[in-house]
């Protein structure tokens, strides 16, 4: 794999690996020998979390919710409007999605010229055109989504529920912290 984007661990121990660009998922034992658990319709798996013994993936570009089976079987819960299921955590019977639109990157090239100043300045296109959104999303055990928390202009990183009935979330640029 050339990425690895998220690791979890079912219980017993058993390590998993979500990849990209090829969407695999690999299961890794404790002496550290690994194999292809599954592979997933969608580039990048970029986040797993563990609910009622199934893996739920999320992935990139598509920004789809998958359940994964013990026996391997995949099936989509959701096929989300953004481009990437940034993370998954679960809590009791209720999943939350942190989702994110971010524009897609131009393909534009730095000449030979340009300084390293230039560059850490974000010339040469680094800048992506259009809107980014970050949406936090609540999936009951039943399959409804309700869209919680939404934040136009920045992506989410990361969300850690808190024993307080909170869920935390971590923004970027700026850096923000949200309570919800």
């Amino acid at each position: 794999a050339k990425h690895i984007w998220k690791l979890a661990f079912k219980k017993g121990g058993m390590l998993y690996a979500a990849t990209g660009p090829d969407g695999k998922i690999f299961e890794i034992a404790k002496d550290g020998k690994n194999k292809e658990y599954v592979k997933v319709p969608d580039k990048n798996v970029t986040a797993l979390a563990f609910a009622g013994g199934k893996l739920l993936a999320g992935t990139s570009p598509k920004a789809m919710l998958f359940s994964i089976a013990n026996d391997k079987s995949v099936f989509t819960l959701n096929d989300f409007a953004e481009n990437e299921i940034k993370d998954i955590q679960v809590v009791g019977k209720t999943t939350y999605i942190l989702a994110n639109k971010a524009p897609a990157q131009p393909a534009v090239k730095l000449n030979a010229q340009s300084t390293p100043a230039a560059k850490k300045a974000g010339m040469g296109g680094n800048k992506a055109p259009g809107a980014s959104e970050g949406n936090l999303y609540r999936r009951t055990a039943d399959g409804l989504l309700e869209n919680l928390f939404k934040s136009p202009g920045q992506l989410f990183t990361k969300m850690a529920p808190g024993k307080d009935g909170i869920i935390y979330l971590s923004a970027t640029n700026p850096g923000r912290l949200y309570l919800v």
